[in-house]
């Protein structure tokens, strides 16, 4: 259905733009010489998290979306 259609195209719309966002908070953690997070960073581009460390950064990223979202829900 269409529905369907339009809310799977907006999933994938949210997954791009969190691997974006994943990829560039790493490269700006690594010019801070934040060497570890921007490893995190670099991994949870690529799969799910294997550490600790991997997994409280991914909760992170998904805190900040969600607080973004809560602020200025006019754009989402």
């Amino acid at each position: 259905e269409a529905d369907t259609l339009y809310w799977l195209e907006g999933m994938q719309w949210i997954y791009r733009s969190m691997i974006l966002y994943m990829e560039r908070y790493g490269e700006a953690a690594k010019k801070a010489g934040l060497f570890s997070c921007a490893e995190a960073c670099e991994k949870l581009t690529k799969g799910a998290p294997k550490t600790f460390l991997e997994a409280l950064q991914l909760i992170l990223f998904v805190y900040n979306v969600k607080a973004v979202h809560e602020f200025f829900p006019v754009f989402f």
